[in-house]
C-alpha cells in the first residue's frame, strides 16, 4: 500500500461493544501497517450514515450482517451503487449469510469474536485489492477515433456521454469529442462507474453533486435531464443527495 494513499473506512455494527473492539483493532492495524485513513463508525443505520455513503468515497466497509434497522448485505449494495470499487469485510455471528456476502465483492468474512491476526490477514488482502482498483480506475482508458486522430482518455476525466444523432459526444476535462458509436456500447465499455439517467446519457458517478425530481447536477455546473423511466431507480440510489 502506497503511503500517499489515504483511505476512507466505514464500520457498522449495532452492538456497541463489538463496534468498539473492531474500531480499536482497525486503528491498531493502521498504525502497524502505516495506513493513513479516515474511520467512520456507526452503531445504527441512520440518515448520517446514508449521507456518508452517498459521498461515494468509501474504500473499505467493515459490516455486521444482521442489524437492528436493516441488513449488512443491503448496506453493501448501497455502498457499491455509490462507489463500484468499494470492498467489504463482513464481521458477524451469522454463518448462513456467507454466500450472499461474497456476491457483493466481500474480500473477507470473519466470525465473532474476531481475532486480531485473522483480521490483519484479511485487511492486508483487502488493502491490496483496493490499491489495484485505484490503479485501474486511474489508468482505465477510452480510445476515441475522430477523423484520422486517435485520442486516449482516462475514464476519470470524463464528465458524461450523450447520444447525438448517430454519434456519441464525450464531455471531458479536455473538451467535447464526437464519434460514431451507440450509447449501449458505451454503457458496456464504461461500466458501473457511470450512471444511465435517460435513454441517451451516461454520467460519471464521481461527477454527481446532487439531483432533484427532474435533473442531475454535476460538479461542472452542468444540469442534465433524468428520464421518466429512470427516476425511481436513480432516486432510490441517491436518496440522500437531493438538492436543497
Amino acid at each position: 500500500m502506497q503511503k500517499s494513499m489515504k483511505l476512507n473506512l466505514l464500520i457498522c455494527d449495532d452492538e456497541e461493544i463489538s463496534l468498539g473492539v473492531n474500531e480499536s483493532y482497525i486503528r491498531r492495524l493502521n498504525q502497524q501497517l502505516k495506513i493513513e485513513a479516515n474511520l467512520f463508525s456507526f452503531c445504527n443505520v441512520t440518515e448520517e450514515l446514508d449521507r456518508r455513503i452517498q459521498k461515494g468515497d468509501i474504500d473499505i466497509a467493515f459490516l455486521d450482517i444482521e442489524l437492528k434497522e436493516g441488513n449488512g448485505i443491503q448496506l453493501a449494495q448501497k455502498i457499491l451503487a455509490a462507489n463500484p470499487l468499494a470492498s467489504f469485510i463482513f464481521i458477524t455471528g451469522y454463518k448462513e449469510y456467507t454466500a450472499e456476502a461474497f456476491q457483493v465483492q466481500a474480500s473477507g468474512y470473519l466470525e465473532k469474536p474476531i481475532q486480531l491476526e485473522q483480521l490483519k490477514r484479511t485487511y492486508e488482502r483487502t488493502l491490496a485489492m483496493v490499491e489495484g482498483f485505484r490503479k485501474h480506475k486511474e489508468s482505465a482508458m477510452l480510445t476515441i477515433k475522430t477523423g484520422t486522430k486517435m485520442i486516449h482518455m482516462r475514464y476519470c476525466d470524463i464528465h458524461y456521454v450523450e447520444k447525438v444523432a448517430k454519434k456519441v459526444a464525450v464531455h471531458s476535462n479536455y473538451g467535447v469529442y464526437e464519434f460514431y458509436e451507440s450509447i449501449s456500447v458505451m454503457e458496456q465499455q464504461l461500466g458501473r462507474s457511470f450512471l444511465k439517467i435517460n435513454q441517451g446519457t451516461l454520467v460519471n458517478k464521481a461527477e454527481i453533486v446532487c439531483l432533484d425530481k427532474t435533473s442531475v447536477y454535476l460538479k461542472t455546473g452542468k444540469i442534465l435531464r433524468v428520464g421518466r423511466t429512470f427516476k425511481h431507480d436513480i432516486k432510490s440510489i441517491y436518496s440522500n443527495v437531493i438538492c436543497q
